[in-house]
């Protein structure tokens, strides 16, 4: 784990595009979604937009478009 919230948002959407695996990369966004940095909680939109396999992307992901930023 990088300390790094970019970091760790990069590296959980370039998981998901590996591995396809929402049930391993949805813990990690779930940890950068509310980050204070907005690229970072892109990032997670991104990511999230693209998961359809974990049920738990989508509360997270409906969470995360509410931001105002």
């Amino acid at each position: 784990k990088d300390r790094d919230a970019a970091v760790r948002a990069t590296s959980a959407k370039w998981l998901w595009r590996r591995t396809k695996q929402g049930k391993v990369v949805v813990p990690l966004l779930r940890e950068v979604a509310g980050d204070r940095d907005a690229l970072v909680r892109l990032a997670v939109v991104e990511t999230l937009g693209e998961i359809t396999d974990d049920p738990g992307a989508t509360p997270l992901l409906v969470a995360a478009l509410k931001d105002k930023d």
